[in-house]
């Protein structure tokens, strides 16, 4: 982050992340986001800042491109279902694992 803050150039990475069963990846002007339990929606981020219209119905093989992207770093990095960190808190006595 450092040569971001320095305004030096930086190249362009594709970027995941998860939080509570959310999900998301931003890819050059794309950015993929799911709300658990929904679908996938996807935004041009270029010209929709503001996450207004879902393009996901417009562009399916942009969603099937990075739905699998996001998989392949799930996987690798270990993500848990968020159905399976439900599952263990509740088996552990946690309570409500929602809030």
């Amino acid at each position: 982050m450092l040569p971001a803050l320095r305004s030096d150039r930086v190249e362009p990475r594709t970027l995941y992340w998860e939080h509570l069963g959310n999900a998301a990846i931003r890819h050059e002007r794309w950015k993929l986001v799911r709300e658990h339990p929904h679908p996938w929606e996807l935004y041009d981020i270029d010209v929709d800042r503001a996450e207004l219209v879902n393009e996901a119905k417009r562009q399916p093989d942009v969603v099937a491109e990075l739905s699998a992207a996001w998989s392949v770093w799930a996987n690798r990095v270990g993500v848990i279902p968020w159905e399976r960190v439900q599952e263990i808190y509740r088996r552990d006595g946690k309570g409500d694992s929602t809030g």
